[in-house]
């Protein structure tokens, strides 16, 4: 095999092995020392609001290193941060370094795809590889962690990324040589894979050569004159509907650790949850890609996957009716997979497909803004509803909001025609 494209692929690997693993690790680890939900929702709000960071400020550092000496750096900053979270026995710390975690993601994700489309010299192809290879490196992850979890402490399976982080680094001697110079500014489009450890994924789905990575001035323009002028607009309104279904989706998860180890589940009990989670999904997305191929027919797949939402989000209500609560969660996980395969396909589709062909780049931009600030705000939230309200106040208020973006996405599709 090629070592330039195995070094490459075993970089995308590991760094989504690891994502997967400390993600969660590092929010259980910050429950086993507070025994607090909302302390444990912070580490997905730090992870968040530094991501988002990392992601807006990706192209300006890309653009001043050599991408070979980039990926160094984001390697080391990973692992630090890792190894930091292993060793500190503050809370706080371990918060504080899971955002540093989460930039060092935000860094390395675009630049190592960039990197596997540039060397394949197309899009598509290195794109597709790009999402195999991640997806592959999340499952085996997670299937490493439910084993694992059994043997190790969160704060061992931190110390061992640690070691898996660095193990990569020689292979950056054998990246080929044009990726050792400075790279082209590009920008990270986020992806919309399950969200279920209360992080933004890094799973790029579109690199775009566009550098505004994070649009929120034209965001906002377009939300202002949509109210402003009273009256709903395309693609405004599909973005206000998304804001809303991803403060719902991050509100309801950001606190689930905390409440399954308070269920009674292990921490290997909890990975395996978000194994079926993220398998069922990966099943689906080819089956769901194909109910795309009109838009009449992405507007259905969008609004049935975002109409079992409510419903969903109320599962852990069944709890107070005696339903066995492994039951509630296995049906819980496979349903939320079997959804968000819809939501994760038919959104970006509709976003791409409703813009101009010279305005995509700014789409997507906007598309970012909106999951980011959804994402930032619905981890904060969901953080401080748990606080006072546990698990039945994080599940009204989810069903709640995504019944809103249920009527928004509906509203919205009577708006664009079809």
């Amino acid at each position: 095999m090629d070592k330039r494209f195995l070094a490459l692929s075993s970089i995308i690997f590991t760094y989504s092995f690891v994502n997967s693993i400390v993600s969660l690790a590092s929010s259980l680890r910050v429950y086993e020392l507070t025994q607090s939900t909302f302390m444990q929702s912070l580490t997905s709000f730090s992870y968040n609001t530094l991501y988002a960071l990392g992601s807006y400020y990706y192209s300006r550092i890309s653009g001043k290193l050599k991408q070979d000496q980039f990926a160094i750096f984001s390697l080391i900053l990973m692992a630090s941060s890792i190894l930091f979270m292993a060793f500190s026995p503050s809370a706080i710390f371990i918060i504080l370094f899971n955002g540093v975690f989460g930039m060092s993601i935000a860094f390395i994700s675009p630049l190592m795809a960039g990197m596997i489309i540039n060397y394949l010299m197309k899009d598509n192809i290195g794109i597709t590889r790009t999402n195999v290879i991640s997806s592959l490196g999340i499952i085996f992850g997670y299937i490493f962690a439910a084993f694992g979890g059994a043997l190790f402490s969160s704060k061992d399976l931190m110390f061992i990324n640690t070691a898996f982080t660095l193990a990569v680094l020689p292979l950056v001697k054998y990246f080929p040589e044009k990726f050792k110079t400075k790279g082209e500014r590009r920008a990270l489009i986020l992806s919309l894979m399950p969200q279920v450890a209360g992080r933004i994924r890094a799973i790029p789905h579109e690199i775009v050569k566009y550098e505004r990575e994070l649009s929120f001035k034209a965001l906002y323009n377009d939300f202002k004159k949509m109210f402003y002028f009273k009256k709903l607009r395309e693609m405004p309104t599909v973005l206000l509907g998304a804001t809303v279904l991803y403060t719902a989706i991050q509100i309801f998860f950001t606190p689930m650790p905390s409440y399954l180890k308070i269920f009674g589940y292990t921490d290997s009990d909890i990975y395996t949850l978000y194994l079926i989670n993220n398998f069922t999904t990966l099943l689906l997305y080819d089956f769901m890609r194909k109910r795309t191929e009109t838009e009449s027919g992405t507007w259905k797949l969008l609004i049935i996957a975002v109409m079992v939402r409510p419903i969903l989000f109320l599962f852990p209500l069944l709890t107070y009716l005696k339903v066995p609560i492994n039951l509630i969660f296995v049906i819980f996980y496979i349903g939320i997979g079997i959804s968000w395969s819809g939501i994760s396909v038919a959104l970006p589709v509709l976003i791409m497909k409703n813009a101009d062909p010279e305005s995509k780049g700014l789409a997507l931009s906007k598309m970012n803004a909106t999951t980011t600030i959804g994402t930032i705000v619905g981890s904060f939230v969901g953080g401080i509803v748990s606080k006072y309200y546990f698990i039945t106040g994080t599940s009204i208020l989810a069903s709640l909001m995504a019944l809103v973006s249920l009527a928004i996405f509906f509203k919205a599709s009577k708006i664009i025609p079809t």
